[in-house]
């Protein structure tokens, strides 16, 4: 108060200033022991020359960027006597691209920390035809069907991750004498609904961090923003029809039945989602002010090295299913009217039901029905 204004003061204001850190600097100390064991997870500069802050000392992690596709199948007919027939076809797609760039953010920390996610898209067709002769003008045509997709954008440490297990690091000789530490295990980290994936940590409140981001202070975010299978299918399907042949028509009746289902299991947020802001190291005096030409107020790496997360989502296993059925009767007559012309004609009726969630759990919304609560 009646000091001369300074650039972001004015004068004759009271302003309450905290300085907790001299020098601007965060004792060890007082580093969150959880934040210590992500940082032991995070690799070092490599090489005997990573002291000088050569370009060619940091840390480089090759992957394999790669798809790998599979597509066996089968095929049999046999003939049962004089009168059945039996046939079966089953055929896969098995698509592996464990590591993905830009879609599967692949950006080559290792596992467990990497936000990488795969591809794996296995998909199953099985048919199944069975053909049966009652009598020299009468057959009977059976079959069954049946598809299924599984997709999943699994990381590369995936479904047996333990956050709340203790870590264990050890030290070995490298270069000149210096020492590498490697630590695993878990990370002293409880509340995660479910032990499958390394949890996701946002510093700075972006979906990516890099150089490019000073709030991060030149790191990544760290594991996997999303994972789920929402993206699989089940289709079975069955069929049957009786033809039947009489002097110049050949009679068909029969009816079919279609199920589409879409099961999904969605694990994000399950390890937790930890955002890291600005807020707890910004300056309080500096609340009120306008934003800087350059820079900001607070560091939101800094928020991370004390664990004063901004905001935290834990979410429970979602597992839906959602689907729908397909019915279809029918008639049709194929009559050779004369040598030259044939009239084919029929009558179909089809019902199909609307989509929904087998538990109820994705409602839609309806403009007339009142709300029951």
């Amino acid at each position: 108060t009646g000091a001369p204004g300074q650039p972001n003061c004015t004068n004759g204001n009271t302003y309450t200033v905290r300085n907790p850190f001299p020098n601007n600097q965060i004792p060890v100390s007082l580093f969150d022991p959880v934040a210590v064991r992500i940082l032991n997870l995070v690799p070092k500069p490599v090489g005997p020359n990573f002291q000088n802050g050569q370009t060619g000392s940091n840390y480089q992690n090759p992957f394999l960027s790669q798809t790998r596709s599979k597509i066996p199948s089968v095929k049999a007919d046999h003939t049962i006597g004089s009168k059945q027939h039996i046939s079966f076809y089953g055929g896969s797609t098995l698509m592996d691209a464990p590591y993905t760039a830009t879609n599967g953010n692949a950006e080559g920390f290792p596992s467990p920390i990497t936000g990488a996610r795969g591809s794996f898209i296995y998909t199953y067709t099985y048919r199944l035809n069975y053909d049966y002769t009652l009598t020299p003008t009468l057959l009977l045509h059976l079959g069954a069907g049946w598809y299924h997709e599984n997709f999943a954008d699994n990381s590369p440490a995936t479904t047996t991750y333990n956050a709340s297990a203790p870590q264990t690091c050890t030290n070995t000789p490298t270069f000149g004498g210096l020492l590498s530490q490697t630590c695993t295990g878990g990370l002293g980290l409880s509340g995660a609904t479910l032990n499958r994936n390394f949890p996701n940590f946002v510093v700075g409140g972006l979906g990516f961090g890099g150089a490019s981001n000073p709030g991060t202070g030149g790191m990544n975010n760290l594991g996997p923003f999303a994972q789920s299978t929402g993206g699989s299918e089940r289709r079975p399907s069955g069929l049957a029809n009786l033809t039947w042949v009489k002097n110049n028509h050949s009679y068909k009746i029969g009816g079919e039945w279609r199920g589409e289902r879409y099961p999904g299991t969605f694990y994000t947020g399950t390890s937790g989602v930890y955002t890291f802001g600005a807020n707890s190291t910004q300056q309080i005096a500096m609340q009120d002010q306008p934003s800087p030409s350059s820079g900001s107020f607070g560091f939101p790496l800094a928020s991370f090295l004390l664990g004063n997360e901004t905001a935290v989502t834990l979410d429970q296993l979602a597992s839906l299913r959602t689907g729908k059925q397909q019915y279809g009767l029918f008639f049709q007559d194929t009559w050779k009217v004369t040598r030259k012309l044939t009239l084919d004609y029929g009558l179909r009726w089809d019902y199909g039901t609307y989509g929904h969630e087998s538990h109820g759990l994705a409602p839609n919304f309806n403009f007339t029905t009142p709300n029951p609560s």
